[in-house]
Parts: C-alpha cells; sequence; structure tokens
C-alpha cells in the first residue's frame, strides 16, 4: 500500500508524514532491474537487512543459474515529495559476486 501525503504547504505535509510515521527518505531494494517489497524507512536497521537480503538474492540467482551473469542487486536512497531523487548507495553485479567479491558487505 502507497500512502501519498499533498499539501499546498510543505511544513503541512512534512507533519502529517511524521504523525503517520512515514519518511520522506527510503531505502529501496531492487534485483535483476525489480524492486523487491515496498519501499523502507531510511535507517541503519533498514540497510543492514536489505543488504542481508541482497547477498541472498545473488547467492540464491548463482546457484539456481550459474550461467547467469547479468544484472545486479541495488539499494537505491530515494527522496523527495514523490521520490523524484534517487542515488543509488549499494550495489554489487551477478559478475562480480561470482568472482568473490562477497565479503564484506558495506555500503558505499
Amino acid at each position: 500500500m502507497r500512502i501519498e501525503v499533498t499539501s499546498p504547504s510543505p511544513q503541512v505535509a512534512d507533519a502529517v508524514r511524521k504523525h503517520l510515521g512515514l519518511s520522506t527518505h527510503t531505502y529501496e531494494l531492487w534485483f535483476l532491474a525489480d524492486i523487491v517489497g515496498e519501499p523502507q524507512p531510511k535507517n541503519r536497521t533498514t540497510l543492514n537487512a536489505l543488504l542481508k537480503e541482497a547477498h541472498q538474492m545473488l547467492t540464491d540467482a548463482v546457484e539456481a543459474e550459474p550461467t547467469l551473469s547479468m544484472g545486479e542487486a541495488e539499494i537505491v536512497h530515494r527522496w523527495g515529495e514523490h521520490g523524484q531523487h534517487d542515488e543509488t548507495v549499494w550495489s554489487m553485479s551477478l559478475d562480480e559476486f561470482k568472482k568473490g567479491h562477497r565479503l564484506p558487505i558495506k555500503a558505499i
């Protein structure tokens, strides 16, 4: 479920988001060009959980299809009124993962 808060006043929109427990800054996990799950609040706990999930997805993909070499897992930080701003905070291609660049998992 996605809740969108709109208001002519940015201060009112921010106050409503805070009251509802919504964040304008989120992390998203993408795998093979598809979003995985829902955007989650931007915090260290979320980032750590997404890093573990991304590592597991890469592991499963390599085990299921050893010849697969295209694609990647990516964690994106998205912000702004409608999520119009984004930056990649971590990514790893299947090729890199297969070459052994697996540990440690750290955000950039």
